[in-house]
């Protein structure tokens, strides 16, 4: 029998450089309210190893990584399944853990650092809509060109997307880890205090 595994930790002590826009700890997503009375972007720590060398990969390439969304507590998936009530863009909770409830998944786009401006992306960030899914036929072509490297680059580092979103990406030992429901409010947080 093997023993599922919990070890959450802040991304921002592997990648403090890049840059974070919690959606769901914001106004500014599908409920029009914060559902993070904290914006604390908790992953898995395999997950947050591998996320740093696509980071890596990205910077070298000009570019910096921008999470959207990170750990999910299982509370607020059930708030989201509520109003999408689709299962291609929100897990139903009741029946399928999220890997963002398990703290194995990102939800990224990347930002040009010659500009300082996000590159073109398909759709706004979590446009639970056909327009978000790899197979829709109406992308741009740098839009499209833009999903590939960032698809690519991921999957290189240990990452798999799926088809309906463009953002999500999460480790492939997710069934490794524990479905949680943690309250972001309560958690105590400590200055770094170096390795």
């Amino acid at each position: 029998m093997r023993m599922v595994k919990n070890e959450l930790i802040d991304l921002r002590l592997y990648l403090p450089d890049a840059v974070y826009e919690l959606l769901f700890a914001t106004e500014k997503n599908i409920t029009g309210a914060p559902l993070y009375p904290r914006a604390i972007p908790l992953l898995q720590k395999d997950a947050a190893v591998k996320l740093q060398q696509a980071y890596e990969r990205f910077k070298a390439d000009g570019y910096t990584l921008k999470i959207y969304d990170a750990y999910r507590p299982k509370s607020v998936q059930e708030i989201l399944y509520g109003i999408v009530q689709n299962h291609h863009w929100i897990a139903n909770p009741k029946t399928t853990a999220s890997n963002h409830n398990r703290g194995c998944a990102v939800d990224i786009a990347l930002i040009s650092d010659q500009t300082g401006e996000e590159l073109e992306f398909p759709t706004p960030m979590h446009t639970f809509a056909e327009e978000s899914a790899h197979t829709c036929k109406t992308w741009s072509e740098a839009a499209r060109a833009n999903v590939d490297y960032m698809t690519k680059v991921m999957d290189e580092c240990g990452f798999a997307g799926i088809k309906s979103e463009w953002w999500h990406f999460a480790i492939r030992e997710s069934k490794l880890y524990m479905t949680t429901d943690i309250d972001l409010a309560s958690l105590t947080m400590l200055p770094y205090q170096g390795n």
